[in-house]
């Protein structure tokens, strides 16, 4: 008997949406990265246009695979932290809501938002301190874990400092929306 479920893993923003699935034969063994991909709603004037295109891909990715749960990174920890003003917080938490309504009426499976800082540790462990970047940390260890994950990131050298930078934004959206997805894989 197959028991293979498919997890949907989205980082959900008003510019750039991460979106990968996860595939697990059965509970007890490790998931394969079986898609990965974005969203670039970044040319969208407003909200409005920006979930129409949502809608769209998310009805293609539907007629693909068969979703049996989602996880999405939660957004409002970013105003808590910070991160971000008020307005632009106000426009990704409405977006956010626009989305997840979405993902219900598309899929009849109510999202599961994980914070940031939670799907992190479930999924790679305590981030060391004197780790900066966050982000290029979680990436690296996507990488390890799904080597195939590499066709999504590109490089270039920092003039200044001769280190290696992400030069393909999505890189990382793609890295988070992973990132939440495998820490709710982990949590099921």
């Amino acid at each position: 008997m197959n028991n293979t479920i498919q997890y949907l893993g989205m980082d959900i923003s008003t510019s750039m949406t991460g979106v990968s699935i996860l595939e697990q034969e059965d509970n007890n063994q490790e998931p394969k990265l079986i898609y990965a991909n974005y969203i670039d709603t970044s040319k969208e004037d407003n909200l409005i246009d920006k979930a129409i295109v949502i809608k769209d891909f998310l009805y293609n990715l539907k007629e693909q695979y068969t979703i049996s749960k989602i996880f999405i990174e939660d957004k409002l920890s970013n105003f808590a932290q910070g991160q971000t003003n008020a307005l632009s917080m106000n426009k990704l938490i409405a977006f956010n809501g626009i989305t997840s309504f979405i993902i219900y009426i598309i899929f009849k499976i109510y999202p599961i938002a994980i914070h940031p800082s939670s799907a992190r540790k479930t999924a790679w462990g305590t981030i060391p301190q004197t780790i900066k970047d966050k982000k290029f940390y979680c990436m690296e260890k996507v990488l390890k874990k799904w080597p195939e994950f590499k066709s999504y990131i590109q490089y270039s050298k920092d003039r200044r400092t001769g280190q290696l930078k992400i030069k393909d934004k999505p890189t990382y959206d793609i890295s988070d929306s992973i990132t939440v997805c495998y820490a709710g894989v982990k949590n099921v």
